[in-house]
């Protein structure tokens, strides 16, 4: 090609600490060389469980949590939302956010709420529980895996407990395609 693909690759290796080097032999190929810190590979999480599974935030997105009581869960235009600080904050449950096995019915509990900031939006997401924060090394992740909406990797706690590690920028996307789903205007009136 031209380039540009490699421009982008240079641009978020150097990002993460890295270095890319490139050796090309006419008549022979091309090398390419990436070298990552492994701390690249680890990062640190807010670990929240859904009651069926640990999940994963990636700090960089959470600005804070909180448990409300079930009764302060509001209606603003059709989204479920929780009045913070005198604002709005839309409210998600990460389950069915995520199309994940829905949790036992815990109808009436607190809610835990990871507080999440991203890109100027703000936004809320309902979890069972909210457990610790881990630094987690990140792994490659299985093509089936990769498919989940809202997941951009995954770890392991223990010996057996997989943590799926969220991607801001798809759980985000998810969730104002949720909002657009749920939102009506007066003129194309529900059937």
């Amino acid at each position: 090609g031209r380039g540009v693909g490699m421009d982008v690759v240079l641009v978020n290796v150097t990002r993460l600490g890295g270095r890319i080097d490139i050796e090309t032999e006419a008549g022979k190929g091309t090398t390419f060389r990436l070298d990552m810190p492994l701390s690249a590979a680890i990062r640190p999480m807010l670990l929240a469980d859904t009651g069926r599974q640990t999940i994963g935030f990636p700090e960089t997105m959470v600005a804070e949590t909180a448990v409300f009581p079930a009764a302060s869960v509001q209606s603003v235009n059709g989204q479920p939302s929780l009045l913070l600080r005198g604002r709005f904050l839309p409210l998600f449950d990460i389950c069915e956010l995520m199309r994940l096995p829905a949790p036992e019915d815990d109808a009436g509990a607190d809610l835990s709420v990871v507080i999440c900031s991203w890109k100027g939006r703000r936004v809320g997401f309902r979890t069972r529980r909210i457990l610790r924060r881990a630094e987690l090394l990140i792994r490659e992740t299985h093509l089936r895996v990769a498919e989940l909406p809202g997941v951009g990797g995954i770890s392991i706690l223990g010996a057996d407990r997989i943590v799926l590690v969220l991607d801001p920028d798809k759980l985000f996307d998810l969730a104002a395609r949720a909002v657009n789903r749920g939102l009506r205007s007066a003129g194309n009136p529900r059937p």
